[in-house]
């Protein structure tokens, strides 16, 4: 008898998980537009759904460990004719709207997530943890030193553009243990447009807010 229960609870907890995948991915509803690539949302008017804030999406930033982030910049001048400030989102709270799209062909970074890579003017050496593509720029690579300070404090980050760094080696993406039966009932495939967290030091909003606030080198 108790063998009995133990293989009915084995089969239901094998087929409920293939249930629930099938209802997260087919009938739950997902606002936002993640739900296509987010480097399709380059050259698409866009708005962000909690601020209202609209414009053209201009550059894209995947991180390894969390959620796609967007760039987007308003459509119009400010009142003395000059630029308006860009801003930058998390990708699923987008949504596509009526307005100008701008037709490009975009250039996207070929270097693995968590390669071992080498900056060929600093020297800077660490992995690969994001990947910026911009409308009109270069793709750009985040790249994390190993290691930590003296105090114990984390190194900070730095985005550099591909072409200047050379791949030292590619290793397979580290996954915490407790992380990994959570990411099996989400989806049986890697979505790395969903937010798990990540390193904060390199939220800088993708290639183009990087060129105005630390400088894209």
């Amino acid at each position: 008898m108790i063998f009995l229960q133990l293989k009915y609870l084995i089969i239901f907890k094998y087929y409920g998980r293939i249930i629930f995948v099938f209802w997260w991915k087919n009938i739950m509803p997902h606002e936002g537009t993640c739900e296509m690539e987010p480097r399709d949302l380059l050259g698409k008017t866009v708005r962000d759904l909690v601020t209202g804030f609209q414009g053209v999406a201009v550059a894209v930033t995947d991180y390894l460990y969390s959620c796609s982030r967007v760039t987007i910049e308003p459509g119009r001048a400010d009142k003395d004719g000059g630029l308006m400030e860009r801003e930058t989102f998390d990708c699923l709270g987008l949504e596509v709207i009526e307005g100008p799209v701008i037709q490009r062909q975009v250039e996207y970074p070929t270097i693995p997530m968590y390669s071992m890579v080498r900056d060929e003017i600093s020297g800077i050496e660490g992995r690969v943890v994001a990947l910026g593509t911009d409308l009109y720029n270069k793709p750009s690579v985040g790249i994390q030193p190993v290691g930590l300070k003296e105090d114990g404090s984390i190194v900070t980050g730095q985005f550099v553009y591909e072409a200047r760094v050379t791949v030292l080696r590619e290793d397979e993406v580290p996954v915490a243990e407790w992380t990994k039966e959570s990411e099996m009932l989400r989806s049986p495939e890697p979505r790395p447009h969903m937010r798990t967290g990540g390193p904060q030091d390199l939220e800088l909003g993708g290639p183009a807010s990087i060129s105005t606030r630390r400088g894209l080198r």
